[in-house]
Parts: structure tokens; C-alpha cells; sequence
């Protein structure tokens, strides 16, 4: 238990200083590292809302029941595919500041 509370405590931490930095500590891999965390993020967020999003554009715009299985099928796929894509962002994002991680251990 002691552990776990450690390591949560060392990944807030680690956030804070990532997001809380000034302009002037901030080279240009920094911005582009947390522009892809934010983007992660914003996929992420974004792709929970892509299958009822497609379910009612499809069945609303085709015939009824070849409509709403095409928009359930491609709702799926772009939600799946959308999430995914937001996990990789947020991986590419956060992997330069693992080696950090060592002094927390």
C-alpha cells in the first residue's frame, strides 16, 4: 500500500512539473511532447461520443435498419480507432520523460 501511494505521489508530481512549467524551461521537443498529450487526451475524450455520433447521422440519413447497423459498425471503428490513436499520443507524449522516472524510485 505504502508503494502505490509513493508512485501515485511521484506520477502527480512528475505531472505538475511536466504542466506547470514557464516558457522560458520549455524547449521546442517540451512543446511538441505536450502537444501530443493533449491531443491524446482530446482524442480520447472525443472518441467515446464518435458511435453515437455515426449511429444517428446513419440511420437518420439512410434507410432505417441498413442505416443504423452501418452506423453502429462505423461508429465502432472510429471509436475504437480514435481511442487507440489517443493512447499512442499520449504514449509518444509521455516516453522522453520516463528516464525522469528513475530518480522516483
Amino acid at each position: 500500500m505504502k508503494k502505490k501511494s509513493f508512485l501515485f505521489l511521484a506520477f502527480a508530481l512528475s505531472c505538475v512539473l511536466i504542466f506547470s512549467a514557464n516558457d522560458k524551461f520549455l524547449y521546442a521537443d517540451d512543446v511538441q511532447n505536450i502537444n501530443y498529450i493533449e491531443r491524446g487526451f482530446n482524442r480520447i475524450l472525443t472518441g467515446a461520443f464518435q458511435l453515437p455520433i455515426y449511429l444517428v447521422q446513419k440511420t437518420l440519413s439512410g434507410p432505417l435498419v441498413l442505416g443504423t447497423i452501418d452506423g453502429a459498425v462505423q461508429g465502432t471503428f472510429y471509436t475504437i480507432s480514435t481511442l487507440t490513436g489517443g493512447i499512442f499520443d499520449i504514449a509518444r507524449g509521455t516516453v522522453p520523460y520516463g528516464k525522469y522516472m528513475l530518480f522516483f524510485l
